[in-house]
């Protein structure tokens, strides 16, 4: 499976496109984390760079948040993460 994300242990979810839920579609609950898929927007000196990113996010009062920080995320689509390994 080619990946191509910043986060390369995230790449099973390529695999998985059942799970992805449209933002459109339904909403997490407040402040919980999930996995996200969107466009992360970033300044630069030459303009705007989209680059698509799969990473964790947080949902917080009608915002997507990148650890602590208010990024200027375009999430399209989420899944909660999956249930831990059994032991």
């Amino acid at each position: 499976m080619k990946c191509n994300h910043v986060d390369k242990k995230l790449c099973y979810c390529n695999d998985r496109k059942d799970i992805w839920i449209k933002v459109t579609d339904k909403l997490p609950e407040e402040e919980t984390n999930v996995i996200g898929y969107g466009t992360q927007i970033r300044e630069c000196s030459c303009g705007k760079d989209k680059e698509k990113y799969v990473t964790e996010i947080k949902y917080r009062y009608g915002c997507w948040l990148y650890g602590e920080f208010d990024c200027e995320w375009k999430i399209t689509h989420w899944m909660p993460f999956p249930q831990p390994p059994k032991h």
